[in-house]
Formats: C-alpha cells, structure tokens, sequence
C-alpha cells in the first residue's frame, strides 16, 4: 500500500487495516515457518513495510496535533502577591 494511499485512511480505518495486516503476516510467518513456500515471497516484507508506513503517519498526526496545541494562546492568571508578616516566619 502506497503511503497517500494510507493517508487517505483516517483513526478507526488506520487501526482496522493494522490489524488485518497483522493477522495476514501471522498467516504468512506461520507458512514460512512450516517450510510451507509463500505464494509470493516478498508479501511478508510488504506487509512489515505497510505497518511501518502506518505507525509513521499516526506519529505525525500525533506530533501535529501536540504542535497545534502548543500554538493555541494561553490565558494569562495574574500573579497575586502575598505579603508575610512576622508572624508567619
């Protein structure tokens, strides 16, 4: 999967695709794992590359979305000043 193609899915459909990639490259490392050949031997590194891709785009829109909060102003609280008295000390 192409990475705008990954960034066309959003939140939900980013976790559901994870998912179903996981469980296919489970498939896939089982078959291999059994000296059974793959139908296509480079499906496993795809699928590894695909996830990657994935948890790289939810990293930026979570890095994006820190940025953006960080930018939103403050308000301001005025500092009140107590004053202690001899008491206190």
């Amino acid at each position: 999967m192409k990475f705008n193609d990954i960034k066309k899915l959003k939140g939900v459909a980013l976790d559901k695709k994870t998912n179903e990639l996981k469980i296919e490259l489970i498939k896939l490392q089982a078959q291999s794992a059994t000296g059974t050949s793959p139908k296509s031997p480079g499906q496993i590194n795809q699928i590894k590359k695909t996830m990657a891709r994935i948890k790289t785009l939810k990293r930026q829109n979570e890095l994006n979305e820190m940025i953006n909060q960080a930018q939103q102003p403050k308000a301001i609280e005025p500092k009140t000043e107590t004053k202690k008295s001899k008491e206190d000390k």
